[in-house]
């Protein structure tokens, strides 16, 4: 149910999002993983040490609601398809700019759940 929830709010954001491009990439799937960064460092800070959820629970946020939202499988096809349509320049941009964006998101997240919760 959780993995349920999670996807449809993945198709939620890529269905407002999808108009876009973000240098000739998924701005719907960047986005989604960038949120889902976030999400992921905020909850595993809160959810046991704020909040002192059960394991169960948290691998229901975590896994199951995060798993169905966030999109790599979806990043890694589209970024091959760059590679294949000789786009190697932007696949290597969106390899490397969805890796750091995600990573400072999900640095963020973990400072908002420290500071905020």
């Amino acid at each position: 149910m959780a993995g349920g929830l999670g996807a449809a709010l993945r198709f939620f954001v890529t269905r407002i999002t999808s108009q876009q491009e973000l240098v000739g990439f998924s701005y719907a799937t960047f986005s989604v993983n960038v949120l889902g960064s976030f999400a992921i460092g905020f909850f595993a800070f809160s959810l046991q040490q704020k909040w002192g959820v059960s394991d169960d629970l948290k691998l229901i946020v975590m896994t199951g609601f995060l798993g169905g939202f966030t999109t790599f499988s979806a990043f890694s096809l589209e970024t091959l398809l760059l590679a294949q349509q000789g786009q190697l320049d932007k696949a290597i941009f969106y390899v490397l700019g969805t890796v750091v964006v995600c990573l400072v998101a999900c640095f963020f997240g973990v400072f908002f759940a420290k500071e905020l919760v």
